[in-house]
């Protein structure tokens, strides 16, 4: 191998810096889709505690008209997770959706 590494150097120190973000973008997204899960968790999921919160938001709605300000109070309130794992791992999420559209950002070296 180049540079002395051998398969475990290449790798920890080759393919999973440049892996990583594109690994943390595709957990988020699917992170983002499990969370908004709507029509698997109103037809399939009985109970309401394995229901996601997306059928807890149709509650609010009925027959006689809508409740918006539990809605909306409580819309904001389930947003705040996703917007928190956004913050998080932002960096990671942007270089994932970006990795193969600049050259050369990720280069290191196995031996030194």
């Amino acid at each position: 191998m180049v540079d002395g590494c051998g398969l475990p150097g290449v790798l920890l120190r080759v393919v999973l810096p440049l892996m990583a973000p594109s690994l943390v973008a595709t957990a988020g997204l699917c992170f983002l889709i499990g969370w908004s899960e709507f029509l698997f968790g109103l037809t399939l999921a009985e109970h309401p505690d394995v229901q996601p919160v997306t059928v807890l938001l149709n509650a609010f709605t009925g027959r006689h008209g809508t409740a918006w300000g539990a809605l909306m109070a409580t819309a904001t309130l389930i947003s705040v997770p996703v917007v928190c794992v956004f913050a998080l791992f932002q960096r990671f999420i942007v270089g994932g959706l970006t990795a193969g559209s600049v050259r050369g950002l990720s280069r290191r070296r196995c031996a030194g």
